[in-house]
């Protein structure tokens, strides 16, 4: 899956998708509850949600999970078994 990026104002974000108390544009309040809703939104397909706020708009950014490398017989053998 490749990468997802879009930017939208702050203005207009749907402001019914989040709790009544953080629902003004630009408050920190606003801010967590737009990045918890993007990261929720996006979270279950893997990978990284970055989500940032500048001048007035959000920027939304989804990267996909990396493929985790095997260890190497040479680091698997620093393992001290139990």
């Amino acid at each position: 899956m490749q990468a997802t990026s879009f930017t939208i104002e702050e203005t207009t974000f749907d402001r019914a998708l989040l709790p009544e108390d953080s629902r003004k544009p630009g408050s920190a309040a606003f801010h967590r509850a737009v990045t918890d809703y993007f990261q929720q939104a996006y979270g279950s397909m893997g990978g990284r949600v970055d989500v940032v706020f500048a001048n007035g708009r959000i920027e939304v950014s989804r990267s996909p999970a990396t493929e985790t490398a095997t260890p190497s017989a040479e680091a698997m053998a620093t393992i001290t078994p139990f």
